[in-house]
């Protein structure tokens, strides 16, 4: 009964609307349809807010305007497609949507390039996740093939153990003493020179030197353990960034580079379409591992004036996975997914951005105020401080790791 009614809503639409439709229903971001068909990101995305005024989607909330726009797909998908005008040729500009319709589009769109895994073409193969969830069919003499096999791996299984039981042979695994090596507790400060009062820890010195490991053995019962360290006092300066002598001993990719003190990114990484579920991140590595899963990194950015898309993001990361910084519009932290817009704030401006990392509780500040808090139990080792920058050119004038 419902099929007639999409396809009439269908047959509303204008050639290049039904083109756009079908380029979206392919899983495709706003900026990949504007590069198919030549033409602005901004056109597109009116046109989109059309589309859904017309099919009725703009009222709708997410889940369910992303399952009733699976329908449209199924159905635009075999309905024959008109041939769109050329793209060479100039075509008046769409008229402009209703501000519900647009905030519905941009809403889609951000939860496309946030969660890539789960955009998926709703009549080609099985799909991965929602909103396209289907059952797959067993193959039943797949299935019987399956039983027959475990039946006889159980059946030699059970054979194998009788034999092993008649023969009455045990096997002995006798223990030896492992040699391990054990060293002290690393220094606090693994660059530069220990930090005093009034330094800035910005001026490079030599490496603080370390005692030679020592070799003791353990008894045959023992398992190889490190000996454990003091924690460092909540508030000690653990490491100082310095890249006056440029990148080395860095795991950086190829877009980072140095200038005048000053780490900076061009910006040319963008990774298609999907980069803001920061599954490349972090693009550069700090090389210092706390010693201590409980510090905080504190980094001073700001970015150059350029042209922002749903895509263009820059940020920290601590403990190798929880990431917080800025995208398109707004400050963000992963974790709880907790997004902010503070008033009159401009990225392109110097602002202190502090991620903290406490047993399982996550907080993001910007300039001392707090961002985000969020409670998470699944990276609880010391990891790595990073940086990334998708899309946006970046410069970055210092860096501290403090315990917490």
């Amino acid at each position: 009964m419902l099929e007639p009614t999409r396809s009439a809503k269908l047959l509303a639409l204008t050639p290049r609307q039904r083109q756009i439709l079908a380029l979206r229903c392919e899983g495709k971001t706003l900026a990949e349809i504007a590069q198919a068909i030549e033409r602005e990101e901004r056109t597109i995305k009116d046109h989109m807010g059309n589309i859904y005024e017309k099919l009725g989607l703009g009222s709708m909330q997410g889940n369910a305007r992303a399952l009733e726009l699976a329908e449209y797909c199924r159905v635009l998908h075999g309905e024959p497609q008109a041939a769109p005008s050329p793209r060479n040729e100039p075509e008046p500009e769409p008229p402009v949507p209703t501000e519900r319709a647009l905030v519905a589009v941009m809403e889609d769109e951000l939860a496309m390039v946030r969660r890539p895994a789960e955009i998926v073409v709703p009549w080609r193969g099985t799909p991965v996740g929602p909103p396209f969830e289907q059952r797959r069919r067993i193959n039943p003499f797949l299935l019987l093939f399956a039983t027959a096999l475990g039946a006889s791996l159980v059946s030699a299984l059970a054979v194998g153990i009788v034999l092993t039981q008649t023969m009455g042979r045990e096997t002995i695994i006798q223990q030896v003493p492992v040699p391990v090596t054990v060293a002290p507790p690393p220094p606090p400060i693994v660059q530069g020179s220990p930090v005093v009062a009034g330094d800035t820890g910005r001026t490079p010195t030599s490496p603080t030197a370390r005692p030679e490991p020592t070799t003791r053995q353990l008894p045959p019962t023992s398992a190889p353990t490190p000996l454990p360290g003091p924690p460092p006092e909540p508030g000690t300066l653990l490491y100082v960034g310095d890249w006056g002598q440029g990148l080395s001993g860095w795991n950086a990719s190829t877009e980072w580079k140095v200038l005048d003190n000053l780490l900076l990114n061009d910006g040319s990484r963008r990774i298609g379409c999907c980069v803001h579920s920061l599954k490349d991140a972090p693009t550069i590595r700090v090389p210092y591992r706390p010693p201590t899963r409980d510090y905080a990194a504190e980094a001073e950015m700001q970015t150059a004036r350029t042209n922002w898309t749903v895509i263009s993001s820059f940020g920290l990361m601590v403990r190798n996975n929880y990431a917080a910084g800025f995208n398109y519009d707004t400050l963000f932290m992963d974790v709880g997914d907790k997004r902010v817009k503070l008033p009159n704030f401009n990225p392109e401006q110097w602002h202190t951005y502090r991620l903290e990392a406490t047993g399982n509780t996550v907080r993001f500040l910007v300039d001392g105020t707090l961002v985000g808090e969020a409670i998470d139990n699944r990276h609880l080792e010391p990891g790595q401080v990073g940086f990334w920058s998708f899309g946006v050119q970046t410069s970055i004038r210092s860096l501290k790791v403090l315990a917490l």
